[in-house]
C-alpha cells in the first residue's frame, strides 16, 4: 500500500501515528499544524468500489429543503451575483433548490449516475477532479457539503477554492468535526472514521487557519449538532449505513414545530459550538 510521506494541509515532513483505536484506517497527526488524515493513499480501484456501494435513491426532506433555501438566503444577503458551483454535488439536491430560488448553477462530481441525475435537473456538471476544472465564468458561490474529509489532497483543493471563486466570492463548507463530543465519547467506534471513505479529519482550529493562510476571511465557523443515529451506529445497536431517516429525522421534526424541542435544539448547539464540540464544522468564508 502506497502512503503520504508529507502531511497533505501543509507539506510538513514529520507526522505521528494515532493510538491504536485510529490505526485501521492508518490516522497520523502533522507534527507542526495538527491536522489528522490517513496516510494510506487507496487506490483508484478501491475508491471505485467504495463508492459504488453509495445508495443514491433517498430524497431529502422538506427541512432539508427548508434549510438549503436559508443558506441561499444568507448568500444573497452577502453578494449580488447568483452563480454557485456545488462541489462533489451527488445527484444535485442542493443545486436543485438553488436552482428553484433563481441561481445559475454548476456542479462537478465523479459518479456516472449522479452526474445523469444532475443533467436531467438542468445543472451544469463537470465531471471528474476540481483540479481539471475549468469554468466560464467564475462563481460567486463556491459550496462543498460534506466532501473535504474525502479527499487526500486538501490543500491543493481548497486553494483551488479560493483560485475559482470571484473576488469577494464566498465558499461554504460543512464536514466532519475531528474534535467533536461524539468522537470523545465514542473513540474508536466513531464510524466517521473510515478508510477509504473518509482520509481527511478537520478541526475549527486547523481548517480556519488554512483558510485565513491561503488568503480567506472568516465569516463565522460554528460547530454543531450531535447526531444520535452515528450514536447508535457506531453502537452497533444499529445497522451501519442508517441514515437521517431515523431518530434524527425525527428529531428534526420535532424541533420544528414543538417549542421545546426547538429550544432543546437552540440550547444544545450553543453549548456545542462554545466548547466547539458539535459533530459537524460549518464554515462561510469570504475570498479578500
Amino acid at each position: 500500500m502506497n502512503r503520504h510521506q508529507s502531511c497533505t494541509l501543509c507539506h510538513h515532513d514529520k507526522f505521528v501515528a494515532l493510538a491504536a483505536p485510529y490505526r485501521h484506517a492508518g490516522l497520523v497527526q502533522c507534527a507542526k499544524c495538527g491536522f489528522v488524515f490517513s496516510e494510506f493513499i487507496p487506490s483508484q480501484e478501491e475508491l471505485v468500489a467504495h463508492y459504488a456501494k453509495y445508495d443514491r435513491s433517498k430524497d431529502i426532506s422538506e427541512i432539508t429543503v427548508k434549510r438549503y433555501s436559508e443558506l441561499l438566503n444568507e448568500f444573497s444577503n452577502a453578494i449580488s451575483g447568483r452563480t454557485i458551483l456545488d462541489v462533489g454535488c451527488g445527484k444535485g439536491e442542493f443545486l436543485e433548490v438553488a436552482l428553484n430560488n433563481g441561481w445559475v448553477c454548476h456542479g462537478t462530481e465523479f459518479d456516472d449516475h449522479a452526474v445523469e441525475l444532475c443533467r436531467q435537473k438542468g445543472i451544469q456538471i463537470f465531471q471528474g477532479p476540481l483540479r481539471e476544472y475549468q469554468p466560464t465564468q467564475l462563481p460567486d458561490v463556491i459550496t462543498s457539503f460534506e466532501v473535504i474529509e474525502h479527499i487526500n489532497n486538501p490543500d491543493e483543493e481548497l486553494r483551488k477554492i479560493y483560485a475559482l471563486l470571484k473576488p469577494g466570492g464566498l465558499f461554504y463548507f460543512t464536514t466532519p468535526n475531528f474534535n467533536s463530543l461524539s468522537r470523545y465519547l465514542l473513540k474508536g467506534k466513531w464510524n466517521v472514521i473510515e478508510y477509504p471513505e473518509h482520509l481527511s479529519y478537520f478541526t475549527a482550529r486547523v481548517i480556519d487557519k488554512k483558510l485565513q493562510e491561503i488568503g480567506f476571511e472568516k465569516i463565522h465557523l460554528d460547530t454543531t449538532g450531535i447526531s444520535i443515529q452515528r450514536l447508535k451506529t457506531s453502537a452497533k445497536k444499529v445497522p451501519h449505513g442508517s441514515t437521517e431517516s431515523n431518530a434524527d429525522q425525527r428529531f428534526r421534526e420535532k424541533a420544528e414545530s414543538k417549542p421545546m424541542y426547538k429550544l432543546i435544539k437552540s440550547s444544545g448547539n450553543l453549548l456545542l459550538n462554545t466548547l466547539q464540540l458539535g459533530d459537524t464544522l460549518k464554515g462561510l468564508y469570504r475570498k479578500v
